[in-house]
């Protein structure tokens, strides 16, 4: 089960994955895909390396794409696969860096400035 609340409309959305497909072990082995190439593309280049273009690094992994204020992070920890959702709210150019979990548990802190929307498999 996903249970994600938009701050836009203090909306409440449950999904739920059907149990007859057999989706779990074709998620887990594209990530571990998406990792083995992510490091290959990594190691294959020179330390100093620097990205010129947004077309470099892949951002589409979703059908229909997520919206570009949107950030998921899909992670295994001990038996659950875990779903965490951030939303990117650009900061004001006076205002402070602050991390504010709201929702689910945050079970790790992801170096950048990100509210959390939720959290849980």
């Amino acid at each position: 089960d996903v249970n994600l609340k938009m701050p836009r409309n203090n909306q409440l959305l449950h999904f739920a994955f059907r149990e007859d497909k057999q989706w779990k072990l074709q998620q887990i082995q594209d990530a571990r895909n998406h990792v083995s190439q992510a490091i290959y593309l990594l190691t294959s280049r020179d330390q100093s390396y620097q990205f010129k273009t947004g077309a470099e690094v892949l951002k589409r992994m979703f059908a229909p794409a997520l919206p570009s204020d949107l950030l998921v992070n899909v992670y295994i920890n001990l038996n659950k696969l875990c779903l965490t959702v951030y939303q990117l709210h650009a900061l004001q150019p006076n205002s402070t860096k602050n991390f504010r979990p709201a929702g689910g548990a945050v079970l790790h802190s992801p170096g950048a400035m990100f509210g959390a929307l939720s959290a849980w498999r």
